[in-house]
């Protein structure tokens, strides 16, 4: 069965925020998920070029405490992969014909789907294994321990054991806000993408407003975004009824929606309605409607 291109395309967006945080994710996972002792790393080039070119999430050179080196690659997945066993297979190949190294290859599983990944190939003259690990089935503890504020985030893919999903994400939230008091709104962004995972937008809302004396709403981007997109969405309707009452009234419509455009995104920026008629020729009130 072919995987499936919007599942593909939906999954990229996952892939984005680990590869921003890969560098201080890293560490962490490889000594508390992968139990690797390493006490040097450096960074490979991510694209492996043979004959076409496969990109992978994380590669890198690593040495351990005993001394031993090995090149190690992890993939994240948000869905399952019916020939990631095969795929991994090709990636260990290619890798030991680039670099003639050892090679140690994990498979980190963000969906919220029953894991069934196949992790291994077992035919006539052809065995392979690679290691396959579940969020789910670490705690959540184990991330949100971390300093790091791109780890913490990680925790609501976890397993939350007893705990309520809602008290779990308000533990998150503060601890994200106490720790990175700096660029928060980036993390914010990104934990907002991520519980789509699990499902937990609703409850996510909640544990905003409740953590709301803690980080003031009006600078979290998650409470920013949902304004702007509400102001836009209104926006757009006002669009459509702008270039129908220009239709009317005989105005050429490639001009009026462009001049609707500029407006509309003035009024997002928000611009004083002065301005805006001075810069797109409409009227005040034809930028009120908007």
């Amino acid at each position: 069965m072919p995987e499936n291109a919007g599942s593909r395309l939906q999954g990229s967006k996952y892939d984005k925020i680990l590869r921003e945080n890969m560098q201080v994710v890293l560490p962490g996972i490889m000594e508390k998920v992968f139990k690797l002792d390493v006490v040097k790393s450096k960074e490979l080039k991510d694209k492996i070029q043979i004959t076409r070119q496969k990109e992978v999430d994380a590669l890198c050179m690593v040495t351990d405490a005993n001394g031993g080196s090995y090149i190690l690659q992890v993939e994240f997945e948000s869905g399952n992969r019916p020939k990631m066993n095969f795929r991994m297979a090709e990636y260990r190949a290619m890798l030991h014909q680039m670099y003639d190294e050892p090679v140690k290859q994990y498979v980190m599983y963000m969906g919220k789907e029953a894991l069934n990944t196949p992790c291994k190939i077992d035919l006539p003259g052809f065995k392979y294994e690679y290691e396959l690990i579940s969020f789910f089935e670490l705690p959540y503890e184990l991330f949100l321990s971390s300093d790091e504020p791109g780890e913490q985030v990680l925790a609501v893919l976890a397993n939350f054991g007893d705990k309520d999903p809602f008290e779990v994400l308000q533990e998150v939230l503060r601890k994200i806000g106490k720790d990175t008091p700096e660029g928060v709104n980036k993390y914010y962004e990104q934990l907002r993408i991520i519980v789509q995972l699990r499902k937990l937008d609703k409850q996510l809302e909640k544990a905003m407003e409740a953590v709301s004396t803690f980080w003031r709403k009006e600078r979290d981007v998650l409470f920013k975004w949902g304004k702007r997109e509400g102001i836009e969405q209104g926006i757009e309707k006002g669009i459509e009824k702008g270039i129908e009452k220009g239709k009317e009234e005989g105005v050429h419509e490639g001009q009026l929606k462009k001049a609707l455009e500029i407006a509309k995104e003035m009024l997002v920026e928000g611009e004083p309605l002065e301005r805006i008629a001075k810069y797109t020729k409409l009227s005040i009130e034809e930028i009120e409607t908007l």
